[in-house]
């Protein structure tokens, strides 16, 4: 086999590879579609080690954030960039039973308690003998970045993570956020493969002289 023919079979090997990748890409994006279309938040309950009650969901990979329905504002209105992760979580606390002994000397009476916000809700009875509170119930929707954020046009962008809640009555007070990277193996990474590239097409010019 001639220089020739060892130069025509590469680049029918790297058309062959650019046509690959395209269709791979197509299958992909049908796949992700087809995905987000069925996806709901439903949760389901196991048990950690410890015994505590963990929520789970199927998490989706997508290839951009204009694929997911209003993602994309929430990103611009936040003024973050290159997201790696974005999580949307409904919570609800929920408390019931509480009862606070008082004494209010009059006669007998029951005066029902109703509060239905948008915040929260409040549902019990107020006697002469207690505050009884059946249900306290404090709904709020969290989201959830990871991605590059810059303070200022002239600074440096920071990798971090935002959070944002629904509820103005919910407060963060602390948030730390670990993305693992394994370490790559040196065949994996890109300048192996670029060293690669330069020594083959050095081999391959100095040959076709």
């Amino acid at each position: 086999m001639t220089v020739k023919d060892i130069m025509f079979t590469i680049t029918l090997g790297v058309m062959a590879l650019f046509v690959f990748d395209g269709c791979e890409a197509k299958r992909n994006l049908e796949k992700q579609s087809i995905s987000l279309a069925n996806y709901t938040d439903s949760v389901s309950i196991y048990k950690s080690k410890s015994g505590n009650l963990v929520s789970i969901n199927e998490a989706l990979i997508v290839s951009n954030e204009s694929q997911v329905r209003g993602l994309e504002e929430k990103l611009e209105d936040l003024k973050l960039k290159k997201a790696k992760v974005a999580i949307e979580y409904k919570t609800e606390i929920e408390i019931k039973e509480v009862e606070v002994p008082i004494d209010i000397p009059c006669k007998d009476f029951i005066l029902p308690i109703i509060v239905d916000s948008t915040y929260y809700n409040i549902k019990g009875l107020l006697t002469n003998k207690a505050l009884k509170l059946n249900t306290i119930s404090i709904p709020n929707e969290q989201f959830i970045a990871i991605a590059n954020k810059r303070e200022k046009w002239w600074k440096k962008s920071v990798y971090s993570v935002v959070v944002t809640n629904s509820n103005p009555y919910v407060t963060s007070l602390g948030l730390k956020s670990y993305t693992i990277e394994p370490e790559k193996e040196f065949y994996k990474k890109r300048w192996f493969w670029t060293a690669i590239g330069f020594a083959g097409g050095a081999y391959l010019t100095n040959q076709l002289k």
